[in-house]
């Protein structure tokens, strides 16, 4: 078991000419000598190891943002104008996200948990225990205020000064709240705080709702599916792709390489669970639509070939290698040659010329 040590480290880079504040970061020592960080202590997500995963997609800057989980009917929404993520997080069975955001505008940083629920708590209770771990950090924390608002408790302190940073001046918000299973918190910070700066944190808490009886979005099933076919789980990644494409059928929101990644790894997930007739009508009806990207053709000819079709499996392999400059930006085309599926068609002349091609 990981020994957890809370340090507060402040980003030089809040004291160079542009003023940009990071906020705070915590590290965890891990066994092997590596560290893992993060802006808050006490959230469960961290201590369950989170999954750093890289998932295939950016979240874009929006007024609005919105943080949901897998099969759950709700949302974390925050404002989100003028933030940038820096950092985000899953865990790794998808029941607990976090994300870490700066806005370069006003300078605060802004953070959000959700995490599985490690007890029964109040929204009280939680907030109790947090504040627990957050008195025993090595500063002086100053002007400590709890409230209430709403299904929301609210903590709230400053660090005037830090060890080697003098006149510090940051403040902290942390809003607590108990749904269902899930701990949700959120957490504010700026450093060089001011009294007029008040109202950037209110208008913030003010516009943060959760979000009941909420419908996963096509992105947000997009998501789900990406994070368990990278696990390899295909099993589920079926379930939201699914999902996702009837969305995108119904109304498509998905920018354009996104929709392709969906239906190529939703065709490839079919065939990796033993559904070749489901992977070869999926990738068919993302050529329907968009007939000169290579990758539907690729793995239809990897759908055939695992039907023993070597006619159909060598002439969409040959229509791949047609429109192979059409890949999405900085994906890497797959060698033939070394594809599984094609084992059996290695010493076909029509295969090695199609597969010659697509290289």
């Amino acid at each position: 078991m990981a020994i957890w040590v809370f340090l507060l480290v402040f980003a030089l880079t809040f004291l160079n000419s542009s003023e940009k504040a990071f906020g705070q970061v915590y590290w965890k020592a891990k066994k092997d000598g590596s560290y893992s960080f993060s802006d808050n202590p006490t959230s469960s997500i961290l201590k369950d190891e989170p999954d750093e995963t890289s998932l295939p997609w950016k979240e874009v800057n929006e007024d609005l943002l919105r943080l949901s989980l897998p099969d759950k009917n709700w949302a974390l929404e925050f404002p989100f104008k003028d933030f940038r993520v820096k950092e985000r997080g899953i865990h790794p069975a998808f029941n607990g996200r976090r994300i870490l955001a700066q806005n370069d505008k006003t300078n605060v940083i802004f953070s959000a948990f959700l995490s599985p629920a490690q007890r029964q708590f109040s929204n009280k209770d939680l907030r109790e225990s947090a504040w627990k771990g957050l008195k025993t950090l090595p500063m002086k924390i100053e002007d400590v205020k709890r409230s209430e608002e709403g299904q929301w408790a609210f903590l709230e302190y400053m660090v005037k000064d830090a060890k080697g940073f003098e006149g510090l001046k940051q403040k902290n918000i942390f809003a607590y709240r108990v749904n269902g299973d899930t701990w949700v918190d959120y957490h504010l910070s700026k450093v060089r705080y001011e009294p007029a700066d008040e109202g950037l944190f209110r208008s913030f808490i003010k516009s943060v709702n959760l979000l009941e009886n909420y419908l996963p979005s096509g992105m947000d099933n997009f998501q789900y599916g990406s994070f368990f076919y990278l696990k390899k789980n295909y099993g589920r990644a079926i379930v939201y792709y699914e999902r996702a494409l009837e969305q995108e059928k119904r109304n498509s929101t998905l920018h354009k390489n996104l929709g392709r990644v969906l239906i190529d790894n939703l065709g490839m997930a079919y065939g990796l669970t033993g559904n070749p007739e489901k992977s070869k009508r999926a990738l068919e009806y993302g050529i329907s639509n968009d007939p000169t990207f290579p990758m539907y053709y690729y793995n239809l000819a990897c759908t055939f070939a695992e039907l023993n079709d070597t006619k159909q499996a060598v002439q969409n392999l040959k229509t791949a290698g047609e429109y192979k400059n059409n890949m999405i930006p900085g994906e890497q085309r797959p060698d033939p040659f070394k594809d599984p599926s094609f084992r059996y068609l290695l010493k076909n002349k029509r295969f090695i010329e199609a597969a010659k091609a697509f290289r």
